[in-house]
């Protein structure tokens, strides 16, 4: 009988470890994705680059030399508030994954030397990688959003 109280432990300790590292990591994701957006579609890029991943500040540099006094005036005068929603999050092994993100009223700079546009509606591509113990932000992966 003792031995099967101490077999019951056991494998109680370890049903307990493995379900309490899943929970947080998976977690980890979801908050990088919601302080990535809420930051990014906000136009608060140096608050956005600090849940990407390291060296992504070079993809960020030539997303905002796309950006051109008209954008700005846009951007100055729109009334509508961006939200998203992440509709989808796909783990593909422990060291990546993909998000998909529902967008309304979001701005966007999709087109080199064209001005942005106001996207009612739309899903948002978002690549993760796991990287020195958190999920970051791959912004290389942005510009293949389907919008």
């Amino acid at each position: 009988m003792r031995t099967f109280k101490i077999a019951a432990a056991i494998i109680s300790a370890t049903l307990l470890v493995f379900s309490s590292c899943s929970k947080p990591q998976e977690n980890d994701a979801e908050i990088c994705i919601n302080h990535f957006c809420q930051a990014f579609f906000n136009f608060k890029y140096a608050e956005a680059l600090q849940y990407c991943a390291s060296g992504e500040d070079g993809w960020l540099r030539i997303y905002l030399s796309n950006l051109r006094p008209e954008d700005q005036d846009s951007i100055r005068l729109t009334s509508a508030e961006p939200t998203f929603r992440i509709s989808k999050l796909t783990y593909q092994g422990d060291s990546c994954a993909q998000a998909l993100i529902e967008i309304n009223s979001v701005y966007y700079l999709d087109t080199i030397g064209k001005p942005g546009h106001l996207v009612k509606e739309g899903i948002y591509k978002l690549f993760l990688v796991h990287q020195e113990g958190q999920w970051k932000i791959r912004m290389g992966d942005l510009l293949q959003s389907g919008m």
